[in-house]
């Protein structure tokens, strides 16, 4: 699977985190993967991308460091992609 994110996590400031999961190599979407966000004082949750591939988080970081956007389905290998907090 590959992961692209759309927007910024700021310490202390609420964004909207629009995650794209697609197949690896190809363009077509993953619907109903499991994606979770975890790190830099993130409250952990877990959402399912829509048949688009598509899910969005609205978060407020806590601290600098590191946003991890980890994506899981059966039959495909885990995801996993850094954000840095500015």
């Amino acid at each position: 699977m590959r992961l692209s994110v759309f927007g910024t996590p700021r310490k202390g400031q609420r964004v909207t985190l629009r995650v794209s999961v697609h197949r690896l190599g190809a363009s077509s979407p993953v619907a109903r993967a499991a994606v979770r966000l975890v790190g830099s004082g993130v409250s952990t949750s877990t959402k399912r991308t829509k048949g688009d591939g598509t899910v969005s988080f609205r978060v407020r970081t806590t601290r600098r460091g590191t946003v991890w956007v980890i994506a899981r389905k059966p039959g495909f290998q885990e995801a996993r992609l850094a954000l840095r907090v500015g």
